[in-house]
């Protein structure tokens, strides 16, 4: 339960950073498309399609879809984009059908899990009325909600199977605590600070890079310290960096573990290493006694499960396959509200 309610907590934090307002929809129910056995309902449909409209207003503008000729310039990326993201569930359950086909997303199990769950947040709201009034703020049905619930206990089962199967390689299991702390120790991860210049629009990036370049420098020769570094407005843009932690193979950007990975020891500081956001610095840090990582070993562990299983979900991608009903196909989702 510990690792579902970590991926919920982390489900919940997005729809909440979307900040949308309006009510759900009564179609919830309609069947658009299937993939294979499984239907894919309205309101997945419809939650997809207005969180993606509102992502794509906030890059392009909050009037892109006023008009008919305007949303018609944005209609070939919100269906494509929309629908990479509509395989996601259903590239678990066709990994589930295959891993674990004993466990099915209509059995008892994963509904009473699922009762369970939703019977907990609505106590927590206070009654039923007031949790899905919340909900619909988010463009949530009733029917969706259940549904990727279903596909989170799903896949919470799915994380356990792999990691008893050896040919999967690299995933533990919550018995394998231990072992997957020799396994990080072994160079599978690496106790770090970073500082971050992020590429905000407008910038310029080689100046950012530059910047980036100018840190590593002064970390590299001891004229600034890593605290300093942390607390600067101009060599550490990320505000949620402030201490410490441990980078784990597998979870985070391949580009990101090359450059922290190899540090050997403490005060080794890291090639400049650019991503899509920015530039990152890493140096290594000390942990006396291993004691951080004694306190978030629980917490690593977790994260490399999940990331573990999202690889081998994301295989199954191509699999995925719509075939969509008349009344999918007669939907507009430049008009869909």
């Amino acid at each position: 339960m510990q690792k579902f309610q970590k991926l919920l907590s982390l489900v919940l934090a997005l729809l909440l950073s979307v900040g949308i307002f309006t009510s759900c929809s009564d179609e919830g129910e309609e069947v658009v498309a299937h993939v294979g056995d499984y239907e894919v309902l309205y309101g997945e449909l419809r939650y997809l399609v207005l969180t993606q409209k509102d992502i794509m207003k906030s890059t392009y503008g909050d009037s892109i879809f006023d008009t008919p000729e305007s949303a018609a310039l944005y209609r070939e990326e919100l269906e494509r984009t929309v629908t990479e993201k509509l395989k996601g569930n259903y590239a678990v359950l066709l990994a589930c059908a295959q891993y674990l086909p004993s466990l099915s997303i209509d059995s008892d199990e994963i509904q009473d899990a699922v009762d369970e769950y939703l019977e907990a947040e609505i106590e927590k709201m206070g009654d039923e009325e007031s949790y899905y009034a919340m909900s619909e703020q988010y463009y949530m049905s009733e029917s969706f909600i259940r549904f990727s619930y279903a596909v989170a206990f799903m896949e919470e089962a799915l994380i356990d199977t792999l990691a008893a199967r050896p040919e999967i390689g690299e995933l533990f299991a919550d018995s394998e605590a231990t072992a997957f702390r020799d396994w990080i120790l072994a160079g599978n991860g690496v106790f770090v600070q970073h500082i971050f210049v992020r590429n905000d629009a407008g910038e310029d990036i080689d100046a950012n890079r530059a910047i980036a370049e100018q840190a590593r420098r002064e970390l590299m020769d001891g004229s600034l310290s890593v605290n300093e570094a942390v607390g600067s407005a101009v060599y550490n843009q990320d505000p949620s960096n402030t201490s410490p932690y441990y980078l784990v193979k597998g979870v985070y950007d391949p580009a990101l573990e090359s450059a922290a990975l190899p540090l050997a020891k403490a005060g080794d500081v890291s090639a400049v290493t650019e991503t899509d956001e920015g530039f990152y610095v890493f140096v290594r840090m000390e942990d006396p006694e291993l004691i951080t990582l004694g306190q978030k070993l629980s917490e690593l562990l977790s994260s490399h499960q999940w990331s573990r299983t999202e690889e081998i979900v994301e295989t199954f991608r191509d699999d995925v396959t719509f075939t969509w009903t008349d009344y999918g196909k007669s939907l507009d989702w430049l008009t869909i509200s």
